[in-house]
């Protein structure tokens, strides 16, 4: 640690250093950080909401640091085949991070603790290749807009005025009790462990958000597109080649963007020699309208809370196992001695030779040397208290989680049945009463059940006490040598025939055992029939008598293929509501060196801008691309296409004599340039990475390209008319890109304005290449990553950098001043000096202090295991 702070000193040194005198107001550095593994390219990125930064390193840990760089929390690659990370993309909440792996899976992780929450499997979308591409968006601030909007207006529509807003944002489970934590160990990887986890995803349930809709994104490299909404309700698989075959069928979804309306999804495809721009509409979302948040957001919790009863029985597998493992080895460990001695030929022998000591009070010599020799007095402690102890846990799982967990899925449930049972609204989603009732009986059913086996818990714990305490008087019966002077033993009250039903009943095979040790059934036989009531077959029977078994584990898989039928049906109708409109060939040169996509909301529609560079084409020029779409029914068409040719090398022409606000940054034009990396900060601003070798410097700086003027006639790029559009992938390939369009001469260059620059030496050290960016409001700030990946410094966006010369001045006048004054000035000097180093050595203790503080960070910091 003390090396890496020492490497962090000398890189904020380097850093300051390398900043002209001349250049324009410069970026403020807050932090540097010397990572423990390289970055990999591309695979970094800021929360929206949080100061918060991911990184996958080179051994393909995900690492996630504050903006101090105090590390959160590390999730370290699985020994299982998960294969790389391939992309991350945040929620735009900043509260789920979603990792795209080349095995297919896309694994979202609570922001927390690094636990994986939720696997969109290969296994759901069958055929998912290598994941190429992962977007999320969300219409959040277009609600809360709307929210504002109509609270200042009087927030409830006339039609319900005199009901009380509190009715209509009731929330039936905030009146429930909070869901418990599971026991910690009990199941692996459970997810419900950590209150945190429990309460983002079950517990709290806020209100206002009704209007919320995040939709999840999936490319992979086989040309595939999982569509997700509230981040688990799977809509389907779509094929890009089916449904646009322009874009032919080696393409792949490389970058995905939307409005912040939802109105429509902009996707950046490519093929083996082309990068295509189409958009991608969900009909759905406007057909639905508010009901699907209903539906997805239920359905939503209503799987978390299915994964919270899979998780307790789980749990209550592993106590099971454990308690009764113990109790059969004792068991199976008297037989072996019976049957050495010749005193026992078939497993009732145990119970019988039991029997024999408990009315009689005179057992067989195996049988007491079995209890005095193996059993031991601490064997007995050990076999009570484990098997109570299991028996407890039992109870409390099946009381405290499983049993109100089934409550709430059964408001969830019922709530939903409402909705399908007003056709006028469950029509279109295509929700049946009947699949929600049959859902809610298996529910009611595995109530019952569940009520059933603490019955019978309890029963057999009481059993089970009074066994514990007559075995212990046998031993200490046993143990213990009789003299006549000795007073009589106390009797211990033992109740002999719960004794007796103990052993004659439970002592062998356990009554709780149906509901964990699972049998065959017979082939074609299922669990319960079409239109069989669960709830009703367990009021009649105690147990399960169809043949096979009936465990925790067969119940909750009928209910949840249940719940699978009843969400395909609207799934499908989504599906069919999913169009890709007709693809823009934007470059067509093979690979771009790099290429960003933004898109917003605009009083005539859903706008998208690109930036495009590649530099064996024109290493000077930066295109920027505008694309005016319009939008008919739910369905958008590309209307306009305008195209700015910005000069890199326009920023090295400012002169200093110039105007106030323009600075120079190099004596002359360079030769040798590149860019080396490009974001959108916002809807109004550029950040880039230059490279000048002439003078071996790297330039960042931000520009503005909400104010240039992309109306010019001669900019405009020819949209083929639906006659002429392109009818075949080979058609398409083959017209003139709007990078080459772009690239004529009609286009002049247009010089950059600069709106902050920082330079940054190769003679220093640290040479960053890559940047990352989050320019939400009030979280405008960046990191430069340098070349090898190991070494990061965090920016402000909207912070100049701090000048310094001016107050240095000003304390070598008041030095002078000083030394020129008369005795009594000295003595006043010095009693001033000695004011300033009390307070200075009080200042010096608060550094020290925080310095005590950062230590311990960062000593929690080493301590701190990664999470598996």
């Amino acid at each position: 640690m003390e090396e890496d702070n020492n490497t962090g000193s000398e890189l904020a040194e380097s850093i300051a250093a390398s900043s002209t005198a001349a250049s324009p107001p410069g970026f403020q550095i807050q932090t540097e950080k010397t990572l423990p593994y390289p970055a990999r390219p591309g695979l970094a990125a800021w929360s929206p909401q949080h100061d918060l930064l991911c990184f996958v390193t080179t051994n393909d840990n995900v690492l996630l640091y504050r903006m101090n760089g105090q590390r959160v929390w590390g999730l370290a690659q699985r020994k299982d085949k998960e294969g790389r990370v391939e992309t991350l993309r945040w929620r735009p909440d900043g509260k789920m991070l979603a990792l795209g792996y080349a095995d297919g899976v896309t694994r979202i992780c609570d922001v927390n603790n690094g636990k994986i929450v939720l696997l969109v499997s290969p296994d759901v979308a069958a055929g998912f290749g290598k994941v190429s591409c992962v977007g999320w968006a969300d219409n959040r601030s277009v609600s809360k807009a709307r929210r504002e909007r109509e609270g200042h207006h009087g927030g409830i529509p006339p039609v319900l005025e005199g009901i009380p807003k509190g009715v209509l944002d009731l929330e039936i489970n905030q009146m429930l009790p909070r869901l418990s934590v599971l026991p910690a160990g009990t199941a692996p990887d459970s997810l419900f462990s950590s209150k945190t986890t429990l309460d983002a995803m079950i517990n709290t349930v806020k209100g206002g958000d009704g209007e919320i809709l995040d939709v999840l994104l999936v490319g992979d490299v086989n040309g595939k597109v999982l569509v997700n909404i509230f981040e688990s309700f799977i809509v389907g698989t779509l094929q890009l080649s089916t449904l646009c075959p322009q874009l032919g069928t080696q393409c792949k979804l490389i970058q995905h963007t939307a409005p912040p309306s939802l109105s429509t999804h902009a996707l950046l495809v490519t093929s083996p020699n082309n990068l295509y721009l189409t958009t991608l509409d969900l009909l759905f979302t406007s057909q639905f309208g508010q009901y699907l948040h209903q539906l997805a957001f239920t359905s939503t919790k209503l799987q978390a809370l299915l994964k919270y009863i899979k998780e307790t029985v789980a749990a209550m597998n592993v106590e099971w196992k454990t308690m009764n493992d113990l109790s059969m080895r004792y068991v199976s460990l008297v037989e072996e001695d019976l049957q050495a001695a010749g005193s026992s030929s078939s497993g009732g022998g145990v119970g019988l030779e039991f029997f024999e000591l408990l009315v009689t009070g005179v057992g067989s010599a195996a049988l007491k040397e079995w209890l005095v020799d193996v059993l031991t007095e601490r064997g007995q402690k050990r076999w009570e208290k484990t098997s109570i102890g299991g028996y407890e846990s039992l109870r409390r799982l099946a009381h405290e989680h499983l049993l109100p967990t089934c409550e709430r899925v059964t408001i969830l449930l019922t709530r939903l049945r409402g909705l399908a049972r007003w056709k006028e609204r469950g029509s279109p989603l295509g929700l049946e009463p009947e699949d929600f009732t049959r859902c809610i009986d298996t529910v009611s059913g595995l109530t019952i059940y569940a009520h059933s086996f603490i019955t019978k818990l309890n029963h057999e714990l009481d059993l089970f006490r009074c066994f514990s305490a007559w075995l212990k008087n046998v031993l200490d019966e046993l143990s213990s040598v009789i003299n006549i002077n000795d007073a009589p033993p106390e009797d211990p009250q033992i109740d002999t025939l719960k004794v007796a039903e103990y052993v004659g009943e439970h002592l062998l095979s356990s009554s709780l055992a149906p509901f964990f040790t699972r049998t065959q059934r017979l082939p074609g036989k299922k669990l319960f029939e079409d239109g069989e009531g669960v709830f009703e077959y367990f009021c009649k029977n105690e147990t399960y008598a169809k043949g096979g078994s009936c465990t925790w584990g067969d119940l909750m898989e009928h209910l949840v293929g249940l719940c699978h039928g009843v969400f395909e049906k609207p799934a499908t109708a989504m599906r069919r509501s999913l169009r890709v409109a007709r693809p823009v060939n934007i470059y067509g040169n093979g690979v771009m060196d790099h290429v960003q996509i933004r898109m917003d909301d605009t009083d005539n529609g859903p706008v998208a801008y690109l930036a495009l560079y590649s530099k064996k084409d024109a290493p000077d020029a930066l295109v920027l691309v505008k694309c005016q779409y319009a939008m008919e029914g739910g369905l958008s068409s590309i209307v306009n296409i305008d195209c700015i040719k910005l000069s890199i090398s326009s920023i090295y022409d400012i002169d200093t004599s110039s105007e106030e606000g323009e600075m120079d940054i190099g004596d002359k034009k360079p030769k040798n340039i590149t860019l080396l990396d490009v974001h959108f900060v916002d809807n109004e601003a550029l950040i880039l990475l230059v490279q000048n070798e002439d003078d071996q410097t790297t330039n960042l700086l931000t520009t503005p390209f909400s104010t240039l003027t992309f109306s010019n006639p001669s900019s405009k790029y020819p949209l083929p008319n639906r006659r002429e559009s392109f009818s075949s992938a080979k058609d398409l390939a083959g017209a003139v890109s709007v990078y080459t369009f772009s690239l004529g001469d009609q286009i002049p260059f247009t010089p950059m304005e600069i709106i902050k620059a920082r330079t940054f030496e190769w003679v220093n050290g640290f040479l960053p290449e890559r940047l990352v960016v989050n320019g939400m409001p009030e979280r405008r700030i960046g990191a430069a990553i340098d070349r090898d990946g190991g070494r990061y410094v965090v920016f402000l966006l909207d912070e100049d950098e701090a000048v310094e010369e001016e107050g240095e001045e000003e304390e070598e006048e008041e030095e002078e001043e000083d030394d020129d004054g008369d005795d009594d000035d000295d003595e006043n000097e010095s009693e001033e000096n000695r004011q300033g180093g009390e307070m200075g050595d009080g200042a010096n203790d608060d550094d020290n202090g925080g310095g005590g503080v950062g230590n311990d960070t960062i000593d929690a910091e080493s301590d701190m295991d990664m999470t598996s």
